[in-house]
């Protein structure tokens, strides 16, 4: 758990509580709701994520099986000591090379992947540091997160769910050609 949320820069960022179920702590968002919504302003920091993601998370190395104390891992096979010795790679259970260790990253921004991922790409966090990416695109927040661009945030400027949806259908395709 890390206390804040992901952006393109440091700085604080106003969600908006959107049900008037005192028992429901889960709908919030970037975008004011609808007429019937509660629409309760919460401020929470933010950081840039690509630069806290290639601060934290770039370069990291996973110990090597022989110098961790864990009970349900086998230690690496000695006939391969260049596999043994190195601090990139992964393990299997059976003490088998994975190969070097995976970036997964799940999103699910509430809207906010619209400013998010162009930065992302712009600073070549997205290709460089995170092996596979998945989670939940909001389509329909795309045209209202930021439609008059006032903040100029990222350089994108959405004015419809049609452009949405071509956004995310563009990065999908960009995404599976650069895997083959």
């Amino acid at each position: 758990y890390l206390p804040f949320a992901a952006g393109d820069r440091n700085e604080t960022l106003t969600f908006f509580k959107q049900d008037n179920d005192l028992r429901n702590e889960i709908s919030f968002s970037v975008v004011r709701g609808g007429p019937k919504a509660e629409n309760v302003p919460v401020k929470v920091p933010t950081v840039r994520l690509s630069s806290w993601l290639r601060e934290h998370i770039e370069g990291r190395r996973i110990p090597d099986p022989k110098e961790t104390p864990t009970a349900s891992r086998a230690e690496a096979p000695d006939d391969d000591a260049d596999d043994a010795n190195d601090p990139t790679s992964a393990w299997n259970d059976d003490g088998a090379s994975a190969g070097p260790p995976k970036v997964v990253m799940k999103f699910d921004v509430e809207g906010t992947e619209y400013i998010l991922f162009p930065d992302l790409l712009f600073t070549g966090t997205l290709c460089s540091v995170v092996d596979f990416v998945f989670g939940e695109p909001h389509h329909w927040k795309g045209a209202n997160v930021f439609p008059d661009q006032k903040t100029g945030k990222g350089g994108l400027k959405l004015n419809s769910r049609e452009e949405a949806l071509a956004f995310f259908s563009n990065l999908r395709r960009a995404f599976a050609s650069l895997r083959n």
